[in-house]
């Protein structure tokens, strides 16, 4: 009896190894700093929690959903680990003031998959269209009116550009310098992919710095 039972324990915890994955990774403020002594948690069970001192952290998970927590006097960092696989799997935490709330953008793949679809076709036709109205466009106007006309459109268009990317600053700094890829999108009424550039203009000129947040995106204003 007493063999059958030790048995059994070999084989719970000899699963419980082979199931095991690791999950690892940094921990930052807002300024993209390493943070040392804070306390970060996940709510295995028993529930693992330790000190960190350099920066990173590091627990053994079986397979299951957690919620990994990051606590200190910069904020608050959460997230939900899915496990269903051994091995090591990096996830950098980022501290927030406990006082704002970034929400995630979700995403659902199957309806994002089925937008593309209708609005590939109508790309198609507005293309299509487009195209042959300005062949026949191009091909009897004067070849002078054609340079002023490119050049001004350029100009119009890059002034343009600035305007909608100084009001997108001066949208972040009244947010007290800090917001959401989703809010300025609310804000202005764009495109994700329009509002997508327009962020990585101003990071390439330095105007913005932007960090991953879950599946969305904060955007700080560079000081």
């Amino acid at each position: 009896m007493r063999f059958l039972w030790l048995m059994m324990l070999y084989a719970v915890i000899f699963a419980s190894f082979v199931s095991a994955a690791t999950i690892q990774g940094d921990v930052y403020d807002l300024s993209l700093k390493k943070v040392n002594d804070i306390i970060v948690s996940v709510n295995s069970t028993p529930k693992q929690n330790m000190v960190v001192k350099d920066g990173s952290y590091s627990f053994t998970l079986s397979e299951g959903s957690y919620l990994l927590e990051a606590e200190g006097e910069k904020g608050k960092a959460s997230e939900i680990v899915e496990i269903d696989e051994e091995g090591e799997f990096t996830l950098d935490l980022i501290l927030f003031p406990e006082d704002e709330e970034i929400k995630d953008i979700g995403i659902s793949v199957e309806g994002f998959e089925k937008g593309i679809n209708v609005w590939l076709i109508v790309i198609i036709i507005v293309l299509v269209s487009l195209i042959t109205a300005g062949i026949l466009y191009w091909k009897f106007k004067p070849k002078e009116a054609k340079k002023e006309e490119k050049e001004e459109t350029k100009e119009e268009q890059k002034i343009e550009e600035e305007s909608d990317l100084n009001q997108v600053v001066k949208f972040i700094k009244e947010q007290g310098g800090r917001t959401t890829q989703k809010d300025i999108r609310k804000k202005f009424g764009l495109s994700e992919a329009k509002i997508s550039l327009m962020v990585t203009e101003l990071e390439h000129n330095k105007k913005v710095k932007r960090i991953k947040k879950g599946r969305g995106n904060v955007i700080i204003l560079e000081k």
